[in-house]
């Protein structure tokens, strides 16, 4: 059955979803991305338009949010989840800059320092690791009162008052889709490895320090004098270690 899935088009919308034969297993990614926001606090659930107004927010327009699906597939090509996304529809059409967000620069590492990185590594034999961490945007540090947006819910997940009026929710956090996501999870990402690793009380006697010609490398000391080289791409981190088999620096957090 799990390879029959593969070969249908991925669901449209919530209702497309449950309209499918494998539709309790886009439920459960439902539901799991879903206690992501709660357990987050990226959200306010079911507030009707005069409580969107009390708090402010009667003067922007609300944004709608959208599900997103997939099934994720290893690399030999077998079935291994399905997931869904919920995002926000951050386009222009939806979202003014201005009104809904302000800054949205966030560096990307530079190509050269990338390729110099892999070379080094395949030239001296460095130690080459890779870690992802899960739902990064939601992580960043929760936006100013004034960075607030009504939202809409997902088609197929409208919810109501007893009155048949749709209820909205508030975005209170960082969420996937928003034209400012990017530059909100760098800053707090940034900020959290400088902290902690350079704090005597968490860092167990790591030290770490942000290159200045590009801020998405990190060089990380260990206790041992052992040097690992991070470059980070958004949530993606891509670590070299001048030692193999050296400090495995996921193992410190």
């Amino acid at each position: 059955m799990k390879r029959e899935w593969l070969d249908l088009a991925l669901p449209k919308n919530h209702d497309d979803a449950l309209s499918r034969p494998d539709a309790e297993y886009w439920v459960i990614a439902m539901e799991k991305e879903l206690k992501a926001f709660d357990a987050m606090g990226v959200m306010q659930h079911d507030l009707t338009n005069q409580e969107i107004h009390d708090l402010g927010l009667g003067g922007k327009s609300a944004v709608p949010l959208m599900c997103v699906f997939d099934l994720k597939i290893s690399p030999s090509g077998e079935y291994e989840k399905h997931k869904a996304r919920i995002v926000l529809c951050g386009h222009k059409g939806f979202m003014v800059k201005g009104v809904h967000y302000t800054d949205t620069f966030a560096a990307a590492p530079d190509v050269t320092v990338s390729r110099t990185l892999q070379a080094l590594a395949c030239g001296l034999g460095w130690e080459r690791r890779t870690y992802d961490v899960s739902t990064a945007y939601l992580q960043a540090d929760a936006t100013s009162d004034e960075d607030r947006i009504p939202l809409i819910y997902p088609k197929g997940m409208a919810k109501y008052d007893y009155r048949g009026n749709e209820l909205r929710g508030v975005l209170i956090s960082n969420l996937y889709g928003h034209p400012a996501a990017g530059a909100r999870w760098a800053k707090t990402r940034d900020t959290w490895i400088l902290d902690f690793f350079n704090n005597e009380e968490t860092s167990r006697g790591w030290r770490v320090y942000q290159c200045h010609s590009d801020p998405c490398l990190f060089v990380f000391d260990s206790p041992d004098h052992v040097t690992s080289l991070v470059l980070i791409y958004v949530d993606y981190w891509y670590r070299y270690c001048t030692v193999p088999g050296g400090y495995q620096l996921a193992y410190v957090y």
